[in-house]
């Protein structure tokens, strides 16, 4: 007979064996194989018999981890645009879902808008057990709120660059200094003397990273740059006033595809023969008769789940600070 609000208790009696037996095997928590198949079929076959569903609030209270860890992603009117629009954030996710595939985790979803900075849900989130650690992406220079997790010890690891002082945080991210060094080094060894540079806004922590990787490169060229923002549009009105401004340019870097693109067409519109590499693109775009600089999203979000699990059964401070390699595609 099916029981409203069973309890672990009486799954363990329905079952015949130790309230503890039933825990682990429930909670994933039997990994050295102790419990034998049988057992663990008797255990499975009570839960269902008896309409079994944990109590999450109990064992946020009761248990040392909830089992969730939390992504945190801008808000619309931060981003000024919708986040999963960005195809960055779409790959990551998958590379989230595989990592966490298994693990007995789930994934919370967090909007950093202004409710969460205000009330200081990043820290409520912690110290009432609603997540075990925490994810970052596209966090800003002026959120100085970040360094409070940090020195309350909570797993925290950012997976886009936190365009704030690297060494205090963990993170995990691609390597936008050598996307910069990897494109404009293309186009000059390519024998390209005038280069233009379209880039998104100049506060942005990638952009700047691209920025000081184009500083590695030597050679006797021009670089000339605009900004604006990362999308096609943009790409657009950049490369009109760029090639008006700077004749004779043969080519042009751009910081990501979409600015990119809005460059070819707008070098079509004008005739103009000018080679274009994007500086920041996923590893399955395929450029239109561009090259590119790809970086592995899936993996970024693959590895930082990974990292950040590490942290959360360490229960302890950790270093995790990586940067992924990015590929050049002509």
């Amino acid at each position: 007979m099916v029981r409203k609000n069973c309890n672990i208790k009486d799954v363990a009696a329905y079952a015949g064996v130790a309230t503890s037996t039933v825990s682990r095997v429930l909670n994933n928590r039997d990994a050295n194989q102790h419990t034998s198949a049988e057992t663990r079929r008797k255990i499975l076959a009570a839960a269902k018999a008896l309409n079994y569903a944990p109590n999450i609030n109990a064992k946020r209270l009761f248990g040392k981890r909830s089992q969730v860890i939390g992504l945190v992603v801008p808000s619309h009117e931060k981003h000024r645009k919708h986040v999963f629009a960005d195809h960055h954030l779409a790959e990551i996710f998958s590379g989230i879902e595989t990592a966490l595939s298994g693990t007995g985790y789930r994934l919370l979803m967090i909007f950093n808008d202004d409710s969460f900075v205000r009330n200081r849900e990043y820290l409520a989130l912690f110290r009432q057990r609603a997540i075990d650690g925490m994810l970052v992406w596209g966090a800003y220079a002026d959120q100085l709120f970040w360094e409070e997790i940090v020195d309350h010890h909570y797993p925290l690891v950012f997976l886009s660059q936190p365009n704030m002082e690297l060494q205090k945080f963990n993170y995990l991210i691609h390597d936008y200094q050598s996307a910069g060094e990897l494109a404009l080094r293309q186009l000059v060894e390519s024998g390209h003397r005038r280069i233009g540079w379209l880039g998104g806004s100049r506060d942005n922590g990638i952009l700047q990273d691209m920025e000081k990787g184009f500083a590695r490169v030597p050679g006797a060229y021009e670089l000339h740059a605009l900004y604006g923002d990362f999308s096609r549009e943009s790409g657009v009105t950049m490369t009109r006033r760029m090639l008006e401004t700077h004749p004779g340019l043969t080519a042009l870097a751009a910081a990501n595809l979409d600015i990119a693109s809005g460059a070819a067409e707008a070098c079509k519109e004008c005739g103009a023969e000018v080679e274009i590499i994007a500086c920041d693109s996923a590893t399955e775009a395929e450029g239109d008769g561009f090259s590119r600089i790809a970086v592995d999203d899936q993996l970024l979000g693959c590895e930082a789940v990974k990292s950040l699990l590490t942290l959360i059964e360490a229960n302890e401070p950790a270093v995790i600070r990586k940067h992924l390699q990015v590929k050049l595609y002509k």
